[in-house]
């Protein structure tokens, strides 16, 4: 678990993240959160552009019951995909699995909207007012705060939970290099190979250099390594490859030659062939789709 906390810790400081969390407050106008686990609380408890109305519920001593157990369904149901899940109070929150070494080490979380039109906010309140008589403020307080949740449709609202899982996408990467980097349970003969690989991906690489970059046998590295991750040297090198591809893809003006050169890739033959069996597409196709959804994704929400 502190593994995970620490890989989150590192994505949650990198340029990518920060951008994004600033771009994606400001123009949805509601909270985002990357978090490990969290099952005390609501993880958008405190944070920025947080509903007003679950920001007072979750000051009543203990927190709110509804919120704690939304959390703890959210990331239960996050262990395999996305997932949205209404709370007791008609409100929607998201949460977005990031992977690393292919288990899910955190999530980007959003929500606490309402679905439909700003006209049902009131009748939707008065449904739910019963729920409420615990609570220490009045209920034309809290209805007051409840009104002013942020409404989106659904169409509009799934296209901003797309653009999360795009960056789920690329965080996800990010993760899978700094495990690499912050793994304390690999030998330190895995961890130097693994780092070696990242570091000199636009070079070729071999078996046989790797291991007399750290003085052992080729044979005992290829042993170790393949009992360590689980797939042969030849396998991770690819797809350690390609994973950088498909970050360098996304770059305006970067041709498939610069990509393929810059990835280690002796040829674009070579490339085009590996990504297809690794992806299910080619390097065109794939990034041509990836540029449609981000454009038509962005398009909804704007």
């Amino acid at each position: 678990m502190k593994v995970r906390a620490h890989i989150i810790q590192k994505l949650a400081q990198t340029e990518v993240y920060r951008d994004y969390e600033k771009t994606f407050t400001e123009s949805t106008r509601l909270p985002l959160h990357l978090h490990a686990f969290e099952t005390a609380h609501h993880a958008l408890d405190g944070k920025a552009n947080a509903n007003p109305f679950c920001t007072l519920v979750a000051q009543k001593e203990g927190g709110c019951n509804g919120c704690m157990e939304m959390q703890k369904k959210l990331v239960s149901h996050g262990n395999d995909k996305s997932s949205t899940l209404e709370c007791f109070a008609g409100l929607h929150d998201t949460i977005v699995p990031l992977r690393a070494g292919g288990r899910v080490v955190g999530f980007l979380q959003t929500g606490q909207v309402a679905l439909g039109t700003p006209d049902r906010l009131p009748e939707q309140f008065d449904r739910i007012a019963p729920l409420l008589q615990d609570q220490p403020l009045t209920p034309g307080e809290l209805k007051t705060a409840y009104v002013k949740t942020p409404v989106f449709p659904e169409s509009q609202y799934k296209a901003i939970v797309h653009l999360l899982e795009l960056l789920g996408e690329q965080l996800s990467s990010l993760a899978n290099r700094i495990a690499v980097e912050e793994t304390t349970t690999e030998s330190p003969i895995v961890a130097g190979a693994k780092r070696h690989i990242h570091d000199h991906l636009t070079s070729p690489l071999s078996l046989t250099e790797i291991a007399g970059k750290l003085n052992v046998s080729t044979f005992h590295l290829c042993k170790t390594f393949h009992k360590a991750t689980g797939m042969p040297f030849k396998k991770y090198l690819a797809q350690a490859r390609i994973e950088r591809a498909q970050d360098l893809l996304s770059v305006p003006g970067l041709r498939i030659r610069d990509v393929a050169l810059q990835c280690g890739f002796g040829s674009v033959a070579h490339f085009n062939r590996t990504f297809r069996r690794i992806v299910g597409l080619s390097p065109r196709i794939w990034r041509d789709r990836k540029r449609v959804q981000v454009t038509e994704a962005e398009a909804v929400v704007a």
